[in-house]
């Protein structure tokens, strides 16, 4: 299940279902401008049988897409793989995070959420690790202008 934001405040929910079908349900207490206009805010959850397409289409395409798949390692078709992958950066004020978990919850973690959890840090921080590398190139290469 993936955390939908509207504009910083949790919106609702995305979750796959074991019958493969998905569902979208909005937090309870969330009155804001709804994630689209195919999804009025509603308490009852919609349902798809495929990936909602409002969805993929937030999905990058093209040679994005294809470096996204390369660099991560995800199946084309597994397009929410792909959407939690690029889940922060996402154009527009839709973000993907983990729910948030209280300190009690965080001892009753599955070994699939843990991995999970590390999984997404892991990925932060490769992402963290090659601004650092683009910017000690950038660096390096006006510092040699400057000689």
């Amino acid at each position: 299940m993936r955390r939908f934001n509207q504009s910083g405040e949790l919106a609702g929910y995305l979750q796959e279902e074991r019958d493969g079908q998905w569902l979208f349900i909005y937090e309870d207490s969330y009155e804001g401008l709804p994630v689209s206009l195919t999804l009025p805010v509603r308490k009852e959850a919609y349902k798809f049988r495929k990936f909602p397409p409002v969805f993929e289409g937030l999905l990058p395409e093209g040679p994005q897409l294809e470096a996204l798949l390369r660099k991560h390692k995800i199946d084309h078709h597994d397009a929410f793989a792909q959407l939690v992958t690029v889940g922060e950066d996402l154009v527009g004020s839709l973000s993907i995070r983990l729910p948030k978990r209280t300190k009690s919850k965080e001892s009753e973690l599955s070994a699939a959420e843990l991995a999970e959890e590390l999984s997404q840090v892991r990925k932060q921080l490769a992402r963290e690790q090659r601004i650092n590398e683009i910017l000690k190139k950038t660096v390096g290469y006006f510092a040699r202008d400057e000689e």
